[in-house]
């Protein structure tokens, strides 16, 4: 598949020097390409719903004067009561 890209002037400064020193711009590309497919191609299709919570959790973990809970979030079950008792007080 033939692939046309335009550059901005910036863009096209950094390409022409790239080739300059070396650099085989069809390579950079394909690498480009392929490094870009992993990461939202491969790694959406290979995460679970559970490794993404993980990640989430780890990227934003609890204020550290956070008041612990009265159950485990690990406990799915727990969490269903929580949240149902936390809505009826909301709607009662």
């Amino acid at each position: 598949m033939p692939l046309n890209v335009r550059l901005n002037a910036e863009e096209a400064r950094m390409a022409t020097r790239l080739r300059s020193s070396g650099v085989e711009i069809s390579t950079l590309v394909r690498d480009a390409i392929r490094g870009e497919y992993r990461r939202r191609i491969e790694n959406d299709a290979a995460a679970s719903g559970s490794d993404l919570v993980k990640g989430i959790l780890m990227d934003l973990p609890d204020p550290p004067d956070l008041e612990p809970r009265g159950f485990s979030t690990q406990d799915r079950k727990a969490v269903q009561r929580h949240i149902q008792r936390r809505l009826r007080r909301r709607r009662g």
